[in-house]
C-alpha cells in the first residue's frame, strides 16, 4: 500500500450499510473486537500448526475485512488463509506480522471514522 492510499474505502463501507454512519460505527466496533480475537486465534493456530483452523480463522477475518474495502488487510488475510490451506507454516510468522500490522492500521482508521 502506498502512503497516499487510504487504509479502507469509506465509500464502499458506507455503501454496504446504505449510507448510515451510525450503523458503520457499530459494524466497525464489532470488527475491532472480533479482529482482536481472531488475531489471537490465528497466532495460536500457527504455533500449534493447525492448518484447518488457521484457514478458517483467516477466512473469517478476510470476510469481515471485505466489509470495509480494505485491500491491504484483505490481501494479507488471504495470504494467511492460503498458508493454512496448504499447511505451509514456514513463512506464517512473517505473514502474521504483516496481517497484524494491517489490521491495527485498519482498526485505527475505523476508530477515526467512529469519532466523526
Amino acid at each position: 500500500m502506498r502512503a497516499s492510499e487510504p487504509v479502507f474505502d469509506i465509500d464502499a463501507a458506507l455503501g454496504r450499510v446504505r449510507g448510515k454512519r451510525e450503523l458503520l460505527r457499530q459494524v466497525a466496533a464489532l470488527f475491532i473486537a472480533q479482529s482482536k480475537r481472531l488475531l489471537t486465534e490465528i497466532r495460536e493456530e500457527i504455533d500449534c500448526r493447525d492448518g484447518a483452523r488457521l484457514e478458517r480463522s483467516a477466512h473469517t477475518l478476510k470476510g469481515s475485512i471485505g466489509t470495509f474495502g480494505a485491500r491491504g488487510a484483505f490481501d494479507a488475510a488471504l495470504r494467511m488463509e492460503l498458508s493454512g490451506q496448504r499447511r505451509d507454516f514456514d513463512g506464517a510468522a512473517a505473514l502474521f506480522m504483516d496481517l497484524e500490522r494491517k489490521i491495527l492500521e485498519l482498526a485505527e482508521a475505523l476508530e477515526e471514522v467512529a469519532k466523526k
